[in-house]
């Protein structure tokens, strides 16, 4: 902290005093998303357009709908701001700080108005931590728009902030030290925190031209990787001297897999697939497994070793190579004869399966229904977001800002937004999966017409908009499933694992628990759990981890045809699944799917 005083005392700069919160996220609905390279880059987007409120994180930057910019929570790198503003009374940022005894993050903002959540009449600021009667350390998690205390931090539990201070000086919230020398120390250290940011403000007001891009450099390749079992790689970036820079330097990421008991043999070579063919191997490893190609982390004998590899579909019954053979598993034995097969052949064949790159934290066990937190941490602590480059998952979510969550609202589905549609489905039907399945129904004669009429078929079903209630179309199959909707204080649907990691990443949902938790033969896991969304409740929910769009979509569209609304039992990794769909059908025959879910038998 010296040398940044003493750097700023030499290199005068203009600091432009932009009311650009750090750390904070807004919540509210999102008008539209594009990308920028930086918080500035995304404050000129908002400045350009209608537009009151923005957030920026990652490269995203969300424009929110005026009418509904939500509440500020505490997101760690994020940034956001308002229209037009170089100067706000209050700014509030989030502090990095955790729970004292279990070490797990919290992010505080400060400062915040009021001591009780929700109360209209909170007047007085605070720059730091308050204390419950108890003498625990509690900070504000979430704040409204202008800056009311609207949720805590878990108030049974000491929060601490490290060496964060407010801008009077004082620590945010710290613990009381037992050793004297130390408690001077870490007062020395904020009084010259509050002497920076008074040479900063006095910087903010003078003439002198500005230096300094602002922007990162380009990350580094990753490092190689520190250890072969459970090691780290890391990454780095540089702030131009001068520059005022958001987020981190560095990052690191897990390496090498577990490499426990049911590892390969040591006389295995981690860089060949000799002895793997079909197997996967540990993060940072080079792949054997089919899914490889797609993912395009293959050994370099790949194709030499583990030979053809699996068709690209359209024939008439299923076939597969040998190298992706083995990952078909046996069909669970109370499944459907003809359907158990057939699913677990397109688990076997899912080119855009994900679950290698994914890690979850399934957390506490848990009931139906139980309002209480046992899960502290998110449910996905790991991943790789490469794979949302992909086609199907790309335009998967370039449609999630189309919706709005209140089944009571009009969705005005306009021009571009179906054809945003017509581009998912018409990626969707390149896939092997999409491709198997058409050539299964056909064979069976669940559906007999050509694949255009199979693509329009889709469209119907899912993408419909219909009413769920005093004629007000604001609900369709695909959002009902594939995103979620809220009617009457209810959650409803909710049934995919990408728009969930999406919304827990901007913290609108909180994992609770779980009380199933099935490995799909490592190609995915299945879930039965609760969560929140906002402040609603889901009571049972369900997804599969892992799996891709094409997949699950293919599976109840299959069930649909072969079954219509009857139990669909259908076998998964070697697993008993048994697959929910439910219809609205209309005049001349028109069907809309009103929901489809799976549960583990």
């Amino acid at each position: 902290m010296l040398l940044r005083i003493a750097l700023s005392s030499l290199f005068i700069v203009c600091v432009q005093s932009k009311c650009q919160e750090v750390n904070v996220a807004l919540d509210g609905d999102v008008q539209s998303m594009k990308n920028a390279r930086s918080a500035d880059d995304c404050q000129k987007e908002c400045d350009k357009t209608r537009c009151a409120h923005w957030t920026w994180k990652g490269g995203q930057c969300k424009i929110l709908r005026t009418a509904a910019p939500g509440k500020k929570v505490g997101v760690l790198g994020a940034v956001s701001g308002t229209k037009n503003s170089t100067n706000c009374a209050v700014k509030v940022k989030g502090e990095e700080c955790y729970y004292a005894q279990s070490r797990d993050p919290v992010i505080c903002i400060f400062p915040f108005y009021g001591e009780v959540p929700g109360s209209k009449s909170a007047n007085t600021k605070h720059e730091s931590c308050l204390k419950t009667r108890r003498g625990i350390f509690w900070c504000a998690t979430k704040l409204s728009v202008d800056n009311k205390l609207l949720a805590t931090s878990d108030q049974t539990k000491h929060i601490e902030c490290g060496l964060a201070t407010s801008t009077q000086g004082e620590f945010r919230c710290i613990g009381n030290s037992t050793c004297p020398s130390l408690n001077s120390v870490k007062k020395r250290i904020a009084d010259l925190e509050k002497k920076n940011r008074e040479l900063e403000a006095r910087l903010a007001s003078s003439s002198c031209s500005a230096s300094g891009s602002g922007s990162w450099t380009s990350w580094t390749a990753w490092s190689s990787c520190s250890k072969s079992c459970q090691g780290t790689q890391t990454r780095t970036r540089t702030c131009p001297r001068n520059g005022q820079c958001q987020g981190r330097g560095t990052e690191t990421k897990n390496c090498g897999g577990n490499c426990g008991s049911g590892s390969s043999s040591k006389t295995n070579n981690p860089s060949s697939c000799s002895g793997r063919c079909g197997k996967t191997a540990g993060i940072g490893q080079c792949q054997c497994a089919a899914s490889c190609v797609s993912f395009g982390d293959c050994c370099s004998d790949y194709a030499a070793v583990c030979g053809a590899k699996v068709p690209s579909g359209g024939s008439s019954s299923p076939s597969v190579s040998p190298s992706s053979q083995s990952s078909v598993r046996t069909p669970a034995r109370n499944s459907d004869p003809v359907l158990g097969p057939f699913t677990e052949f397109l688990l076997a064949l899912d080119e855009n399966n994900a679950m290698d790159k994914i890690t979850i934290n399934a957390g506490c066990t848990t009931r139906v229904g139980k309002p209480n937190d046992c899960s502290s941490a998110p449910l996905f602590t790991r991943v790789d977001t490469s794979v949302f480059r992909k086609p199907v998952y790309s335009k998967l979510m370039a449609m999630y800002e189309n919706y709005i969550p209140d089944t009571l609202k009009v969705e005005d589905h306009t021009r571009p937004e179906e054809a945003e549609e017509d581009a998912f489905l018409a990626e969707i039907m390149k896939t092997k999966v999409m491709k198997e399945t058409l050539a299964f129904l056909k064979k069976n004669k669940y559906f007999t017409k050509s694949e255009a009429e199979f693509k329009r078929l889709l469209k119907e079903l899912w993408f419909g908009v219909y009413s769920r209630g005093m004629r007000i179309k604001g609900s369709s199959g695909f959002e009902h499933v594939f995103l979620g909707e809220k009617k009457a204080g209810k959650v409803q649907g909710f049934h995919n694992w990408v728009y969930f990691y999406h919304l827990e990443k901007q913290n609108q949902v909180n994992y609770l628990g779980h009380w199933e938790n099935v490995d799909l033969g490592g190609r995915g896991v299945g879930l039965s759990f609760t969560f929140k969304w906002g402040q609603e409740q889901k009571p049972f929910a369900s997804f599969m981890v892992g799996t891709s769009p094409e997949l699950e979509l293919a599976i109840y569209t299959t069930c649909l045809l072969a079954k219509g609304e009857d139990k669909c039992k259908i076998s998964l990794g070697g697993k008993p699944v048994e697959v929910e769909v439910h219809v609205f059908t209309r005049p001349q025959g028109v069907r809309y799917i009103a929901s489809s879910f799976m549960d583990w038998m």
